[in-house]
């Protein structure tokens, strides 16, 4: 009786978080330009430096992607502390707390964006966690917090970020963010088949779902195997509330544009759907075409939301009491 009471409270606590999360601040909420279409969100990629953080801003990007590493500042201290950087390159003219500042200079000044911080090892979270919420009574805008932390297509041999360490520091530290939480993959040059399988999606599913997260979840899928994958993928979306996808491509991928339009516009939805994708490519999907018909509005979009929440929340509770 003790444990099913604890359930029960469990499942109250998260129902006032969701709560939160459907009446706060959403990406739809900070760029009311966008209406309830995802696919109108822009994207800076590798802000890594000031040069090209001033450069974003100035470009009026709504969301900055940037990555950190635990390095030295050039010029600095020779401190080892989270710097903006890409793996191997260790160094940069801009560390994560001073990148933190000229965001928070910006939007308070009136302009508006987002960011996209993106961690290719466990080391380098707890601090820029820390650091984040350092600044927590300033941050208005979206966050999100992005890591590979599960294999995926095809026969990746990247070692993904700890899956279960990655996502309790976020929810623990830093719960006011989305995560963007994806598979490593193996996809582009002779390399031009491949699907997210049923086995893999699952195991996000169950990976989420034991680290009991409840804040809003982005899953970005790489744009020539998730064309492949409509059938698993919409298994995910309806299974997990409040998540969203982010359709990314490198240069070079081969991708079967028709396929992946009737992805974003019929299968998942374009309220449920960013694309950070090159600039060919999107110019190829034709998103702004008027043959693509409206999608069901927010109000009927979130009341699926919360029902699907409530399934994968009272599945996550039955699995904790195993």
């Amino acid at each position: 009786m003790c444990h099913l009471f604890t359930n029960i409270l469990l499942i109250l606590s998260t129902f006032y978080t969701l709560i939160y999360l459907v009446h706060g601040t959403s990406m739809q909420q900070y760029f009311p330009e966008i209406g309830n279409d995802l696919t109108k969100v822009t994207w800076g990629h590798a802000v890594n430096s000031k040069q090209l953080l001033e450069q974003a801003i100035q470009d009026n990007v709504m969301m900055l992607e940037a990555d950190v590493v635990m390095g030295t500042v050039v010029g600095g201290s020779g401190d080892v502390i989270p710097v903006m950087a890409h793996p191997p390159t260790n160094t940069s003219d801009l560390s994560l707390k001073e990148f933190l500042e000229n965001v928070l200079s910006v939007t308070q000044k009136g302009h508006r964006c987002g960011i996209k911080l993106d961690f290719k090892s466990i080391e380098v979270v707890s601090p820029s966690l820390d650091e984040l919420q350092a600044h927590i009574e300033q941050l208005d805008f979206p966050v999100m917090l992005n890591a590979d932390i599960l294999p995926g297509p095809v026969a990746s041999a990247t070692t993904p970020v700890q899956a279960d360490k990655f996502l309790q520091l976020c929810v623990k530290q830093f719960p006011e963010s989305t995560l963007s939480v994806g598979w490593t993959t193996q996809y582009g040059g002779l390399i031009f088949t491949g699907s997210y399988s049923q086995e893999q999606v699952d195991e996000m599913e169950e990976t989420l779902k034991r680290n009991m997260v409840t804040q809003p979840v982005t899953f970005p899928v790489r744009a020539g195997l998730a064309a492949k994958s409509a059938s698993t993928l919409v298994k995910l979306k309806d299974n997990i509330a409040n998540s969203t996808f982010t359709i990314w491509s490198s240069d070079g991928d081969y991708v079967d544009v028709d396929l992946l339009r009737t992805l974003i516009v019929d299968v998942i939805g374009r309220d449920r759907v960013y694309v950070d994708v090159p600039t060919k490519l999107m110019n190829q999907l034709n998103l702004t075409s008027s043959e693509i018909s409206e999608f069901k509005n927010s109000a009927s979009s979130t009341s699926s939301s919360v029902k699907a929440f409530f399934v994968s929340l009272i599945t996550a509770v039955l699995f904790r009491s195993k």
